[in-house]
């Protein structure tokens, strides 16, 4: 999926620790709305249901290939704990 993302890719994840399915309804909205608005392709990590209004070059997944997508990143977008201040490293 990522060697398809023609304009590059952005990962965002904020780590294991923050369930960002809890997110409030409008902030998942402004990120959707944020998102939709760029040519990137966005993998976005994200636990539970996927909401429906996901735009196209959005995508939620569960689980990421981190290590192997860092090396053709574009945009790395985290809460940068200590575990992914060293993968990034």
């Amino acid at each position: 999926m990522a060697d398809e993302a023609k304009d590059g890719f952005i990962i965002f994840t904020l780590g294991s620790l923050v369930n960002v399915s809890s997110m409030t309804e409008e902030m998942v909205g402004s990120f959707i709305g944020a998102f939709s608005q760029l040519p990137q392709r966005v993998f976005w990590k994200w636990e539970g249901d996927i909401p429906k209004n996901v735009p196209s070059n959005v995508m939620m997944v569960n689980w990421l290939p981190q290590q192997d997508l860092l090396g053709k990143v574009q945009s790395f977008i985290s809460d940068i704990n200590i575990l992914n201040s060293l993968v990034v490293l």
